[in-house]
């Protein structure tokens, strides 16, 4: 197997915001038919505050992860909220009763439970990212990217986004959409690789508030003419720090 790849991002749910951490290591590979049973561990949520109690929680996770490991398991992901936190692994078997009785044992008592998931449609369903989260995601990394380099992210300035079509016609008619709802055509249609791209641009902030909407109405105005999205692109403003700027 290769190395584990972490990779954490924010949902919300009927309870509000989550945040799933999930292991992308088993994205091509899941299910494994070797490890058949998800074992799962809700526990409560972690201490806000860093202190012995903070301390406590994480030696009885880093304890659960050393059970679980030793019994072949392997760790795909956790789900925390405001009530709860759920830890998952998948194995073959189960784990060692006594030592796990132990680790569980409370103040507060932790619940543990097996559930045959042989197609991994936890994992799959539950844990991995959908398109809209890895839309996020990578918007978050783009935005952590320029905020680093000193680029403020509150000031407007113009944002291009860009969506690809099987013809000129589904582009157009993309075009016509976009700027129906406020965007500003950048230029007709260009063509390259039988691929027909078209350009649109709107004037704000590169808050996450701000793109993410926008990416997402984007997306769906050219999923309408068999389209996709592609990305966005801008300059950098006023760069803090930086007597060029």
């Amino acid at each position: 197997m290769s190395a584990a790849r972490w990779e954490l991002y924010l949902i919300e749910t009927d309870g509000g915001p989550a945040c799933i951490s999930v292991n992308l290591e088993f994205e091509q590979s899941a299910p494994l038919a070797e490890l058949p049973r998800l074992h799962w561990v809700q526990t409560s949520p972690l201490p806000e505050s860093v202190g012995a109690a903070s301390k406590a929680h994480e030696a009885r996770e880093d304890r659960l992860h050393e059970i679980f490991g030793a019994a072949g398991a392997c760790a795909v992901g956790s789900i925390a909220s405001r009530e709860r936190r759920e830890l998952y692994w998948y194995s073959r078997h189960g784990v060692a009763p006594e030592e796990l009785r132990a680790a569980l044992a409370g103040p507060p008592t932790w619940r543990h439970g097996v559930d045959e998931d042989p197609q991994w449609q936890h994992y799959r369903k539950v844990l991995l990212p959908s398109e809209e989260d890895r839309r996020r995601m990578q918007i978050v990394r783009a935005l952590t990217a320029l905020a680093e380099r000193g680029d403020l992210l509150e000031a407007e300035r113009p944002v291009e986004y860009r969506a690809a079509f099987g013809c000129r016609a589904d582009a157009e008619r993309f075009l016509r959409q976009a700027s129906e709802a406020g965007f500003r055509a950048v230029a007709q249609p260009i063509s390259a690789s039988g691929v027909w791209r078209a350009r649109v641009v709107m004037r704000h902030s590169l808050s996450l508030a701000e793109l993410a909407p926008r990416i997402e109405q984007i997306g769906t105005l050219a999923a309408a003419y068999d389209g996709r999205y592609e990305g966005f692109d801008t300059h950098a403003v006023q760069l803090k720090n930086d007597g060029r700027a």
